[in-house]
């Protein structure tokens, strides 16, 4: 017969489930972990309005709920969206989850129901970015000379803001021939397999990587921690990083100095403008790939934007 467990076995046991809940809670990035709490708080408030259950739901209730986004007038993909915190909710509590094939088979049909175009940012030109750069380094101001170094580094690594935000000294190491990037976790990379990325220096002053990294240093100081941080006064000693939120709007207002539309470009533009510029000066897409990090060659020509469809058309090589 086994012996009794004592209190120290029950102890260690306990603690075993707690670190587990830990493990599993890193399963997926903190934005995705609170765009999947707001997805089942919606679905919970849904179901109360209408006397249906939510814990646990039954698949026709998760149907019912997407026909009701779709119909008024929302998204698929934001129904998608929701269908996914819904599983991920039953799934934390030990439900069963009621994500089904009928709920996949609606949102399929819905797609062919109601094709939607994405809402796609451009990309922005080398030229457009070196009007910013030179706008922004004339002005001179502490904050002039990091909102320069966060788009030219933007632009040259294609990196997302979650990226740029966590972006620290130590991550940088300065080379005679430029920049290197040692990236870890990413959007498409939540293991941390650390990806490096090296930028070129470059050929103008104003849009030179190592430049604006090292003009944004003399300014910052060369202290550990996050590259680009907030320079609000009563925090400056503590180097704090600049937040997504803050990162979009240094974008935003420096696109807007530069008399370009601000609705038609953001954080992701620059991403964008990377892999753009990179294609149409010949770059293969294997390269654009790993700088970018994508796994996918198919997502990464989602990237290609159309900046000027007169650069390289592919009817001048057909000799007609």
């Amino acid at each position: 017969m086994p012996a009794a467990p004592n209190s120290t076995a029950r102890l260690d046991v306990e603690e075993l489930r707690r670190a587990r809940r830990e493990i599993e809670a890193s399963l997926h990035a903190p934005l995705t972990e609170s765009g999947y709490r707001n997805d089942a708080r919606a679905f919970s408030v849904w179901c109360q309005q209408r006397g249906l259950a939510c814990l646990p739901a039954a698949p026709e209730t998760v149907c019912l709920f997407v026909t009701d986004i779709i119909v008024s007038g929302g998204k698929i993909t934001s129904a998608a969206r929701r269908v996914a915190g819904i599983a991920d909710q039953h799934r934390k509590l030990g439900l069963e989850v009621p994500v089904n094939a009928e709920v996949y088979t609606l949102l399929r049909a819905a797609r062919r129901f109601r094709p939607e175009q994405p809402r796609r940012m451009r990309a922005l030109t080398t030229g457009e970015l070196r009007k910013i750069a030179i706008r922004l380094r004339r002005q001179g101001t502490p904050a002039a000379f990091r909102d320069r170094c966060l788009m030219v580094l933007g632009f040259a690594s294609g990196l997302r803001r979650s990226n740029l935000s966590a972006l620290r000294i130590e991550d940088v190491e300065v080379d005679r021939r430029g920049l290197v990037l040692h990236v870890g976790r990413e959007k498409n990379n939540q293991e941390g397999r650390e990806r490096l990325i090296a930028l070129a220096a470059g050929k103008r002053r104003s849009t030179c990587p190592l430049r604006a990294y090292r003009e944004w240093l003399r300014v910052r100081g060369s202290a550990g921690g996050p590259v680009f941080v907030r320079l609000d006064h009563a925090r400056t000693a503590e180097l704090l990083p600049m937040t997504g939120e803050s990162i979009r709007k240094v974008v935003k207002r420096a696109v807007a100095g530069a008399g370009l539309d601000p609705a038609k470009l953001s954080v992701h533009s620059l991403r964008s403008s990377m892999i753009t510029e990179a294609a149409a000066n010949g770059v293969p897409d294997l390269s654009i790939a790993v700088a970018s990090g994508h796994r996918s060659m198919q997502v990464l020509r989602g990237y290609i934007r159309p900046v000027d469809i007169w650069r390289a058309p592919v009817s001048a090589a057909l000799g007609l």
